[in-house]
């Protein structure tokens, strides 16, 4: 189960907060909360610390938006070491949370 949920930072990036898991199951979804946000502003942030798992299918679609128009900041240690495990650690960023 993912929980996502939409803010502002106080420099004006778009986030997605995300709570729960990234599997397969909720891959669609995030994806197309990812899609719809890229419509409404040309960078986004996902706030990885409410995380507590990502499977394949969610590194998969991570790697899809890393570094490009999609950044990612926050999440555990673990978190933290899976992406750099699977090569995401472009898009991993201190930008401030809301």
């Amino acid at each position: 189960m993912l929980r996502i949920t939409t803010n502002t930072t106080s420099n004006g990036t778009l986030q997605l907060v995300l709570a729960g898991r990234i599997g397969a199951e909720e891959v669609t979804l995030l994806e197309s909360e990812i899609d719809q946000a890229l419509l409404q502003s040309a960078t986004l942030m996902l706030n990885l610390d409410g995380v507590q798992f990502i499977d394949v299918a969610g590194f998969d679609l991570i790697k899809q938006w890393d570094s490009k128009q999609v950044r990612l900041c926050g999440g555990s240690a673990f978190i933290t070491m899976m992406l750099k495990r699977e090569g995401l650690t472009g898009g991993i960023s201190d930008m401030p949370r809301p």
